[in-house]
């Protein structure tokens, strides 16, 4: 092809894009009345229907930089678009009278592409610039929502699902569910967050087979999670909030057209049609709190829980609970004692006068766990255990000799609260290296068992300990250990505590296999 072909080509394309429909409104070359009515009114009528009818659609997979990028582009595209109505009517008006056409027509179309414009611009402001925003703090992680929690809990029955509900709870959850087989049951606790995430976890839930229980607050888009259980039980204490779904930026129409949709589907769901259209109707400024029997009435509710412990029991309570030294644990290797502390807790949580209860009652089954897994934990956590109780002993020693003899041999000294003793800040100190240590010997023996040693073996360290009290004590320290080791002891407690750290101190001064012989023995007793 020469050059002069080339040339002809080139020019024949330009003619064609100078013909072109697009390019001939651009440059104002067809008439006003179609640039204005078709081009203008007619078109924007059309993106206005779309739009809608795109609402009432069910929501493709949203995933949050994609769809940033994405409303961004559209809205940019609609910029572009707004700018080729605008000036081809303007161009168009301009060449209206040049065509043989009415001046008042041609000032007219103006004065209204004045208003588009301006109206343009509130559009910017109230709409793109708000809803632009609003996806990118989606992307970068929806900060204002709040983050989420999912807790196993219940022995493994069941999640706790509390906080935000924003993008990427759903596939979380499925992770947590796929190593938890016996899930049947996700307490909800949550003020909301975004529909879409919600109306997944909501499939996920009941694709499972799930439960749904709330006994705090659920509010806007956790309602819609709810929906997804085969039961939904509400606790007594527990309130469901609705209000319809917003977006910032959205238009009047936009919402409503959303709002007919998350209608539609929650009555699929069995649940009345009048309180669903009441639940989502509900101005988003506000909050609607439906009775319990209206829930019930509406089958938006299958059951309500009325257990008197669980009242007022939130899903963020549970979590700082857990936080508290042993109870992890405890929860996790004692459910039943857990139930009882959780419940003795609640209790007081509601009477003050109860808080006696709830100490002794945790104390009880704390103190229930190194008899029980100590003679079954391995050398290392023994070890671990056996050293925060020989430091405490040593404190004990420097504020008060009778709790020290006390500490060792409550039979001769008798009990003593060891509490009493200590200033606020020493004892969380102390129960925080002991119950640390603790919780070794407890996961250790639940976990991976040992066996006691025999009785020649304890013997050979008992010796090894008698010998060594001997040789590095004064004589009256070992003539106080064996009366101590008789049925009526007579021993003073200066003496005792004494003869409770030489004891202990020799005991922690042997080899670790050895300590921890010796201490499985002695807890096995």
């Amino acid at each position: 092809m020469t050059m002069t072909d080339r040339g002809a080509v080139w020019r024949d394309e330009r003619s064609w894009l100078a013909r072109s429909y697009v390019a001939r409104h651009w440059h104002g070359e067809l008439s006003l009345p179609v640039s204005f009515f078709v081009n203008g009114l007619l078109f924007n009528m059309l993106l206005s229907v779309l739009g809608v009818a795109a609402a009432q659609q069910e929501p493709i997979h949203y995933v949050p930089w994609p769809g940033f990028l994405l409303i961004s582009g559209i809205w940019l595209l609609v910029a572009i678009a707004g700018a080729w109505q605008l000036i081809g009517i303007w161009r168009s008006a301009d060449r209206h009278v040049q065509r043989g056409g009415r001046t008042f027509w041609a000032v007219a179309a103006k004065l209204v592409t004045i208003l588009w414009l301006l109206q343009s611009v509130v559009v910017f402001f109230t709409q793109a610039g708000p809803q632009i925003g609003e996806s990118y703090r989606i992307a970068i992680g929806d900060a204002d929502i709040g983050d989420y929690r999912l807790t196993l809990r219940d022995n493994g029955t069941a999640i706790g699902l509390s906080g935000g509900i924003k993008f990427g709870i759903t596939e979380d959850l499925k992770e947590l569910l796929s190593t938890s087989p016996a899930v049947d049951t996700i307490y909800l606790s949550s003020h909301g967050g975004r529909l879409q995430e919600a109306e997944s976890l909501a499939d996920l839930i009941r694709s499972r087979g799930l439960k749904t229980f709330v006994s705090d607050l659920c509010l806007s888009a956790c309602t819609v999670a709810f929906l997804g259980g085969q039961e939904r039980i509400l606790h007594s204490a527990g309130r469901l909030g609705f209000h319809e779904v917003s977006f910032a930026g959205d238009s009047r129409s936009f919402r409503q057209a959303i709002n007919r949709r998350l209608i539609g589907k929650v009555v699929s769901f069995g649940v009345s049609p009048a309180f669903a259209e009441r639940a989502f109707t509900t101005p988003s400024d506000t909050m609607w709190y439906p009775t319990t029997n209206e829930l019930l009435a509406a089958r938006f509710v299958t059951g309500v829980d009325s257990s008197p412990w669980r009242a007022g029991l939130s899903e963020s309570f549970l979590e700082e609970f857990r936080q508290a030294p042993l109870m992890a644990v405890i929860e996790r290797y004692e459910p039943e004692a857990f139930e009882r502390i959780l419940a003795a807790v609640v209790a007081a949580r509601r009477d003050s006068s109860k808080l006696p209860a709830v100490t002794a009652e945790g104390a009880a089954a704390i103190a229930s766990l190194p008899g029980k897994y100590l003679p079954v934990a391995d050398d290392d956590a023994v070890f671990a255990y056996g050293h925060a109780q020989f430091m405490k002993l040593k404190a004990l020693a420097a504020r008060d000799k009778r709790a020290c003899f006390a500490f060792l041999f409550s039979e001769a000294a008798g009990n003593v609260d060891v509490r009493r003793h200590f200033s606020e800040d020493d004892m969380a100190d102390e129960m925080a290296v002991e119950y640390a240590a603790l919780e070794q010997v407890v996961v250790s023996g639940a976990t991976q068992p040992q066996s006691s040693s025999g009785p020649a073996q304890v013997e050979r360290i008992g010796d090894a300990m008698f010998d060594l009290i001997a040789q590095r004590h004064r004589s009256e320290v070992l003539a106080a250990l064996i009366l101590l080791s008789g049925d009526d002891p007579d021993v003073a407690p200066d003496l005792g505590c004494e003869v409770a750290l030489a004891y202990f101190g020799e005991l922690m001064s042997l080899p670790k296999a050895d300590v921890a012989d010796m201490m499985r023995y002695l807890f096995a007793e």
